[in-house]
């Protein structure tokens, strides 16, 4: 095909025709390929680096015709040689003359400073056939990727003169990155194997049957794409770039999404076995010898480094722009009158006096610390709610995904990009929309629901009508969080505001994300902050391959400077200093810590899964005494549920959040529930699998087990169960609950372990028909919710 023809002659020009040239037969036909300019051969990549477009000359000096068009179209090209006006446009002299002599001869007399093929070249007859040559002289104007632009050229040359090549450059076809297929190569054979086998025939049957939408739907539950995709690093990355989007429980390719992006995504993973070999052909001819240095190999070994660098940079511009809508006066103000400031500042100035009392040194710095944990918490758990699937508006049940649909003009106002379009599974009405706001994220403030996109874009704008210096994060693997600055601690903190605050490390170390790209961006600057979350630097940087990295920084600080270019010198800076600051806290990679193995806890069990998001189960924390607890001879340890901390002896805070204490759980979870006004610990939102957690208690070497005395608090309803066992390694009791158990048959153990195992229920909500420690978020809890003390006593004794 004219495609492959085109690809050949382009081979060793561009990095990204490398996936698209995989045919045998381009690369015999290429073997050897220049092409000649002024008498001189040009290695090809040379030739044609930067053209966009490519107007084929079919010619010859014997022919009358030809000679006549010669000088008008050499003089058109004269003219067009700018940038912008048909620059980007390279002409290619095929000859049909009889011999070397008469071509040489003929390009000097008439011919511009233009290409030609080699005389006698295969490639004359294949570009003759494939562009349907009749006559000569005649024009034909190719895209990069084949595609025709013009087959009149000569007559438009004849008509326009040099504007025909600005009008060709403006008709250049987008050119369409498959630089993710290139991830595929990060897994076994084997998994490679299987994954570009699932992609290559759901790519095929679109290809096929465009307008058949069970085709453009990909089920993440489906065992195949479960077992054999989602394990396949790159997999969804390729989907991502097809132009695939989430949906509930799918991913759905819109009706209007190219079809052509569709074939040439399945060509590249059908080769990408072949383009290692395509590779070495083109790094084995003289002009690829020269060697490369490391920090720039990627734009060999990874396509289309430019159009992939043009959409990065296309994306940061959209990304620092977004910032201005978080300063509109108007929608701060709408954020304020929306939260309840006034808590906020009361009970984040009573925690901070308490906070001083305990240390007299503590600065007013603290308590915006203070007030934007209080915000947080009420943003998580009182106000924005996460959305898989709408409910139906009419009967509230449950919905399902049929699609993307026509945003009215009504949501393109209110700042819809995309709407996504359900069906009443009970009631059947079909007309169930989602629209999907993120231009004017004052929107937000009404609907109060969404995913991670949502959820931060709301969340930005309020910390900024609060006055905190915020910037919106985003995460180019698909998440967005916040950073806020903290004068406190002198430096950003990290705040998911459906998950956690500071710890930088969960994503990848609890989520099981693999991170590339994490940039920030705030009213004042961009900052690549990739390795503030990376718990390997080396691993990162070589997943680093979309953009090059000199390239990466150069336009990061471009950005910057224009949004800098009215400061003060002062507030520049002020800034560059927090900047340079920032820059040296990332030079070092972080340890992973237990809260970074958190995994993530909103949205449902099956969309946390499908993502391969849900954390490990294992924390192995254990309780020690102090020496001062040692020399008093008892220890206690108490878990209040509703502040979310754990206690030890004299009430003093030893950990904070459920999760931060136990020694091993499974699927087990902190759950508020606001509409009722309680907290308790239960199995994992829509999980009706038995859960456990356990505490273990070890006591320090010369010291054993003496008394115990033991409270812990458990409901269940319907068929649910609870069973407490306290156990040594001599023997288990069983603790009841809500009555104070105090034994010495454990006495003598050297470490005792509290469980608890959750189990039963009916329907649905079994899950939530076992809990643990239920209380009033905000009130009394009664009795201790969970409270043991132990005395110990010199071993042997």
């Amino acid at each position: 095909c004219l495609h492959n023809i085109i690809v050949s002659l382009m081979l060793v020009c561009s990095p990204h025709s490398l996936l698209d040239s995989l045919l045998q037969e381009s690369m015999d036909l290429l073997a050897g390929t220049h092409l000649l300019r002024s008498g001189q051969q040009l290695p090809v990549r040379q030739a044609l680096e930067g053209k966009q477009v490519l107007a084929f000359y079919f010619s010859a000096h014997w022919c009358p015709p030809c000679r006549q068009f010669t000088p008008a179209l050499a003089q058109a090209y004269r003219q067009s040689r700018q940038a912008g006006q048909g620059g980007g446009v390279e002409v290619i002299f095929v000859s049909s003359d009889r011999s070397q002599t008469d071509m040489t001869d003929y390009m000097k007399e008439s011919h511009a400073d233009w290409l030609a093929v080699p005389f006698g070249s295969p490639c004359v007859q294949a570009l003759s056939s494939q562009l349907g040559v009749r006559g000569i002289p005649a024009l034909k104007v190719v895209g990069r990727d084949g595609s025709i632009i013009s087959d009149e050229g000569r007559q438009e040359v004849m008509a326009m003169g040099a504007s025909a090549f600005a009008q060709w450059e403006m008709l250049a076809p987008a050119e369409v990155d498959t630089s993710t297929v290139e991830l595929l190569r990060e897994n076994t054979e084997e998994v490679r194997r299987e994954a570009a086998d699932i992609l290559v025939k759901l790519l095929s049957n679109i290809v096929a049957e465009p307008g058949n939408t069970k085709y453009r739907q990909l089920k993440l539950a489906n065992k195949t794409i479960e077992e054999k995709l989602l394990p396949a690093s790159g997999a969804f990355e390729i989907l991502f770039s097809v132009g695939f989007e989430e949906a509930e429980d799918k991913l759905v390719l819109p009706l209007g999404a190219d079809v052509k992006t569709v074939e040439k995504f399945r060509d590249a993973i059908k080769n990408i076995d072949s383009a290692s070999e395509v590779v070495e052909a083109v790094s084995a001819q003289p002009v690829a010898a020269a060697p490369v240095p490391s920090s720039q190999s990627s734009a060999l070994l990874m396509p289309d480094v430019l159009t992939r660098e043009r959409q990065f940079l296309d994306k940061l511009v959209s990304c620092l722009a977004h910032m201005d809508t978080y300063e509109d006066a108007a929608a701060q103000a709408k954020a304020r009158a929306v939260m309840p400031v006034e808590l906020f500042n009361t009970t984040a100035r009573t925690k901070f006096e308490a906070a001083r009392r305990t240390n007299p040194e503590v600065t007013e710095d603290l308590f915006k610390d203070i007030l934007l944990l209080e915000f947080k918490e009420w943003f998580k758990t009182d106000f924005f709610s996460w959305v898989d699937s709408p409910p139906c508006p009419a009967c509230g049940s449950a919905t399902q995904s049929r699609g993307l649909c026509v945003a009215t003009s009504q949501e393109q106002q209110d700042g819809a990009g995309r709407v996504e379009g359900y069906k009443c599974v009970q009631c059947g009405l079909q007309e169930v929309r989602f629209p999907r706001y993120h231009s004017r994220p004052e929107k937000l403030l009404e609907t109060r629901r969404g995913r991670c996109g949502e959820w931060a874009n709301c969340f930005v704008l309020c910390c900024r009508a609060l006055g905190f210096d915020t910037r919106h994060v985003v995460d180019w693997t698909d998440h967005v969080w916040a950073e806020v600055w903290s004068k406190a601690e002198g430096r950003w903190l990290h705040v998911d505001p459906g998950e956690t605050v500071d710890k930088t490390l969960v994503y990848e170390a609890g989520w099981g994300k693999k991170l590339t790209y994490v940039v920030a961006f705030s009213k004042d600057e961009v900052q690549d902050v990739t390795w503030r979350y990376s718990k390997n630097h080396e691993d990162t940087k070589n997943r680093r391959t979309l953009v090059r990295p000199m390239w990466l920084v150069r336009n990061i600080l471009q950005l910057t400077g224009k949004r800098q270019l009215r400061f003060s010198e002062e507030e520049k800076s002020r800034l560059m200093s927090r900047r340079l600051t920032e820059c040296l806290e990332m030079l070092t990679a972080r340890s992973v810590g237990e809260g970074d193995r958190i995994g993530r806890q909103t949205g449902s069990l099956a969309w946390r899964l499908a993502r391969g998001e849900v954390g490990e189960i294992k924390s192995e924390y254990v309780f020690i005494p102090s020496e001062e607890e040692v020399e008093e001879g008892v220890m206690e340890v108490e878990y209040d549920c509703a502040e979310d901390k754990y206690f030890g002896t004299g009430r003093k805070v030893v950990k904070e959040g459920f999760m931060s204490a136990v020694f091993s759980s499974k699927n087990v979870a902190r759950k508020v529930e606001s509409d009722w006004n309680m907290v308790y610990v239960a199995r994992m939102e829509g999980n009706c699998d038995k859960g456990e957690v356990t505490w273990k208690f070890q006591m320090k070497e010369g010291t054993e087990v003496g008394k115990v005395q033991l409270m812990v608090g458990s409901s269940c309803y319907s068929t649910g169960v609870v069973t407490w066992t306290l156990c040594s390694d001599r023997c288990c009791v069983l603790p009841p609950a809500g009555e104070q158990l105090e034994t010495e048959q454990l006495a003598g153990s050297g470490e005792i372990q509290l469980t608890a195992r959750l189990g039963g229920g009916e329907g649905e909500s079994a899950w939530q028909h076992s809990q643990l420690f239920r209380c009033p978020r905000d009130g009394p809890a009664g009795l201790p919710q969970m409270k043991i003390t132990i005395w110990f006593k010199k071993s042997g004794i």
